[in-house]
């Protein structure tokens, strides 16, 4: 009778035992600045995480890491090299919403009952200060210019991504891939501090705004997609912006109006400032007839710059643009397949208000009037645009006759090389490949009986 107790008892045990290495499911949460809540599911196989940040923080999807972890009772056996490794990451299913400050859910996949998990979130200030901005002297001296600081902050509507990043061992040059999210951020503030450089004299000063700002670790990009108000309201007496040079982007930035506002003085008054704004020539359209740099446009600021690689270059843009001094403008036709036939375009024609100006939705063949190549030219946006707040028209306005077979790029895309010519090094080919896009603010010469 004994010994049917020892048995039952070391049945118990052995049941006891299996039950303890099956009792593997637990999730070990490590996070600060919010709170990362597990609920498991055994009978779904699933954990969802609840995701909530503190005040003035925010976390995406990117951020969490889950790893399995082998139980104590199966550590041994995974250490041995008889299974799978003891940690491994696991995949986190969800979205994430467009404001991500907000509370959310995520789950991943239980991997089995002798496994438990280790969540790691990482939150992140909504709050990023950059205070290495390079300026440059714009009143022609080469005099040492002080840095400028952002103050950003991750935008409301935002559509986190990764992307691949190449990155260069300083010490030995080695170059290595990696990924990095990519966090959308507006711009709040531009400050710049006292300086004494200017010798008394507000010193002049242009900033260019980046793209994209990497954060401290590495592991973010953020990229600027917003321009708030006031964003000049702290620059000290010892300097005076007189340009901002908005960066290069797939699209253009939402700004806010009177984001650049230089004073509180009405525009009529002598003493109002308006400041000069440099865009992307791809994206001076976009800008123009967004309607937030208006005032920019009225005064013929807002404008963007181009340095032709050759004698002649095609050109077309979605708003009026003043052509530049040391230019003609052309129309092209072609009387063969083989000859292609340039004629100016009259004054009468470029003239409005006293101004030579390219109308909006044409293309048009340019050409440097003093034989040099190299040049930089300023594209001015024209008084006579009206902000309509839509993009740009993708037409061909045909505004100097329908023999002029040059066809306006107002956003790159493909042209088919059957019917299309394209410009390189002042002559006009067939384009090589159907699957090239042409660039915006370029023409393609349209082949005859096409």
């Amino acid at each position: 009778m004994r010994q049917n107790t020892k048995h039952i008892m070391i049945l118990m045990l052995l049941m006891c035992i299996t039950t303890m290495v099956r009792a593997g499911g637990d999730v070990e949460i490590v996070a600060t600045n919010g709170t990362v809540t597990a609920s498991v599911s055994k009978t779904e196989n699933i954990c969802t995480l609840t995701v909530k940040p503190d005040n003035d923080y925010y976390i995406t999807r990117y951020d969490i890491v889950i790893k399995k972890m082998a139980d104590a009772s199966h550590a041994a056996t995974r250490a041995s090299g008889n299974g799978p490794g003891i940690s491994n990451t696991l995949t986190l299913e969800g979205e994430d919403p467009s404001d991500l400050g907000q509370e959310r859910t995520y789950t991943f996949q239980l991997q089995g009952d002798e496994y438990n998990y280790k969540v790691e979130a990482t939150f992140r200030q909504k709050k990023i200060e950059v205070d290495d901005v390079q300026t440059n002297a714009t009143d022609g001296s080469s005099s040492t210019t002080p840095q400028a600081s952002l103050e950003l902050s991750v935008s409301q509507d935002n559509n986190v991504q990764q992307k691949e990043v190449t990155v260069v061992d300083e010490n030995t040059g080695v170059e290595t891939t990696k990924t990095v999210n990519v966090v959308e951020v507006k711009l709040d503030n531009l400050s710049i501090p006292e300086t004494t450089t200017g010798g008394g004299n507000p010193q002049e000063v242009a900033v260019a705004i980046p793209a994209t700002i990497t954060s401290s670790d590495g592991s973010t990009e953020y990229a600027i997609k917003e321009i708030g108000t006031g964003v000049l309201s702290n620059i000290s007496a010892s300097v005076t912006i007189t340009e901002i040079s908005l960066p290069t982007t797939d699209d253009p930035l939402k700004i806010a109006t009177d984001a650049f506002k230089m004073d509180d003085l009405p525009a009529g008054d002598p003493n109002h400032k308006v400041l000069t704004i440099k865009s992307p020539l791809e994206l001076l359209d976009d800008y123009t007839l967004a309607g937030s740099l208006q005032e920019n446009v009225e005064s013929g600021k807002l404008k963007a710059t181009v340095t032709p690689p050759n004698h002649y270059w095609t050109f077309s843009c979605g708003v009026d643009v003043i052509v530049p001094d040391g230019i003609t403008v052309y129309t092209c036709r072609m009387t063969s397949n083989t000859q292609v036939d340039i004629t100016p375009i009259d004054d009468s024609d470029l003239l409005i208000n006293g101004v030579r100006i390219i109308k909006a939705n044409n293309g048009v063949l340019i050409a440097c009037t003093d034989n040099s190549d190299l040049n930089a030219y300023e594209i001015v946006a024209a008084t006579t645009n009206e902000a309509t707040g839509n993009r740009p028209a993708t037409g061909d306005a045909k505004s100097y006759g329908t023999q002029n077979l040059l066809e306006p790029v107002i956003e790159r895309k493909n042209y088919n090389s059957e019917e299309y010519y394209v410009l390189k090094d002042n002559e006009f080919h067939s384009i090589l490949n159907n699957s090239s896009k042409v660039p915006a603010c370029k023409a393609v010469l349209k082949k005859p009986n096409h």
